[in-house]
């Protein structure tokens, strides 16, 4: 199914078993696909992001600092978590259009090791937190302390997958509590410039 939206609407209509997302307030593109394993929807939107990109140099030429952590990303983070170092108040602080999505089209991120242990980075994953909540009881308390009212905040990758940047607690904390659908706001690449750490 082919989509054009042109109008500031925020829904996700559920329709015969697909759901239609309305994700920009502008004219944009996007496609959905239901697949009929399970209730899995599997969702492609049509992304502005170049077929070879260097993530450190934003699109009007200003270099980005890199992520502190790059060295030590595993294989399974890269492409995942982007390669410049991005602020958090300048996310929050962009206004962007938000939108509901069901929270199994996230869900693959919980099996990704995220979370540090013991001052050691990406060493646990959401997934594996829930499972053993006494064992990784700081990240539990954290995840069951998230308010699920704040949506979270992802960017629309190279194969048109939403990835989340900020939330990963918040959807972790609506999977436990069996929340089926949560609300994200979407960056596009254009909007990187607007919350990335300049190089200095």
């Amino acid at each position: 199914m082919l989509l054009s939206i042109a109008s500031p609407l925020r829904s996700v209509a559920e329709r015969r078993g697909r759901y239609l997302w309305v994700i920009r307030p502008r004219a944009f593109v996007m496609r959905s696909r239901t697949c009929n394993q399970g209730q899995q929807t599997a969702r492609r939107v049509e992304s502005d992001w170049p077929a070879e990109i260097d993530q450190t140099v934003g699109v009007h030429g200003v270099t980005r600092a890199p992520f502190p952590l790059l060295a030590e990303l595993p294989d399974s983070l890269r492409g995942v978590i982007l390669d410049f170092h991005w602020d958090l108040d300048r996310l929050h602080a962009v206004r962007l259009p938000e939108c509901e999505i069901p929270v199994v089209e996230l869900a693959w991120h919980l099996q990704l090791p995220f979370w540090a242990v013991d001052g050691r980075p990406f060493q646990v994953a959401p997934a594996q937190v829930m499972a053993d909540p006494e064992r990784h009881a700081g990240q539990w308390h954290r995840t069951m302390a998230s308010d699920l009212r704040y949506p979270l905040d992802g960017y629309v990758g190279p194969a048109g997958r939403i990835t989340i940047l900020d939330g990963v607690h918040r959807l972790l904390k609506a999977t436990a509590v069996g929340q089926p659908a949560i609300q994200i706001r979407t960056l596009q690449v254009c909007d990187f410039d607007a919350i990335a750490v300049p190089a200095r």
